[in-house]
């Protein structure tokens, strides 16, 4: 029991040395950057949501987690949904070369508890809160 107890807490000790804020990267030439992001929380943590545009999936995000998804100046649709619970939810993001938009996802209220709503973030408040991840 003690070799487990010191373990864990070894383990926890390393894991909060290495954390660091995720970084947030620059639009390559000619495009834009949008961020999705996931406040971590402790409701639901072990739920990943699948982010797809219209054409290709952009990648699975998990609790405490970020993607950065370049793309053209233009209008972007994405769409957010866990893999084993029915419903969805989209956004439209109207994108500027250079310019970075942000989007958090969240746990939408209700029933089936586990799906996931996007919200369109202004620059401070997304850079706060993805400053905690």
């Amino acid at each position: 029991m003690n070799r487990r107890i010191f373990l864990l807490t070894t383990a926890a000790a390393l894991m909060g040395s290495t954390a660091q804020a995720a970084a947030i990267p620059t639009p390559k030439s000619g495009m834009g950057l949008i961020v999705f992001y996931r406040p971590r929380r402790a409701m639901a943590a072990a739920i990943r949501f699948q982010i797809n545009t219209s054409s290709a999936p952009v990648g699975n995000l998990a609790n405490g987690t970020l993607i950065a998804f370049h793309a053209p100046a233009g209008s972007h649709t994405f769409s957010v949904s866990t893999p084993s619970i029915s419903g969805s939810d989209s956004i439209t993001v109207d994108l500027n070369v250079g310019q970075t938009a942000f989007v958090r996802a969240d746990m939408r209220a209700g029933l089936p508890a586990g799906r996931g709503k996007f919200a369109r973030m202004d620059p401070a408040t997304a850079q706060a809160e993805i400053a905690k991840l």
